[in-house]
């Protein structure tokens, strides 16, 4: 299954699980955008692992787990300059 395909149906399942909370949908998919986001990174596609977390925070702007992620993979993209990380980390909020 394509990574489209996997995310328009975790999507869907979780839109349907948690009809009415938003808050709920959101946070979960962010939680999965996230979880896949550390999967890819770990497999050094970085550029796909970081449009996840950019996607998980779009649809949750406090999710650190998020922040977190991405500064990593933003730090080994950079070769491994941390400044790149730490200007993700400066994003999030407090």
């Amino acid at each position: 299954m394509e990574k489209d395909e996997q995310k328009i149906q975790k999507f869907s399942e979780f839109e349907k699980s948690y009809s009415n909370d938003e808050e709920m949908i959101n946070f979960t998919k962010a939680t999965w955008l996230t979880s896949r986001g550390n999967y890819l990174g770990g497999k050094k596609m970085l550029d796909e692992s970081i449009a996840d977390f950019i996607e998980a925070i779009e649809l949750k702007k406090d999710h650190l787990p998020a922040y977190l992620g991405m500064a990593l993979s933003c730090t080994i993209k950079a070769g491994g300059d941390f400044n790149e990380g730490l200007k993700v980390i400066e994003k999030a909020p407090d």
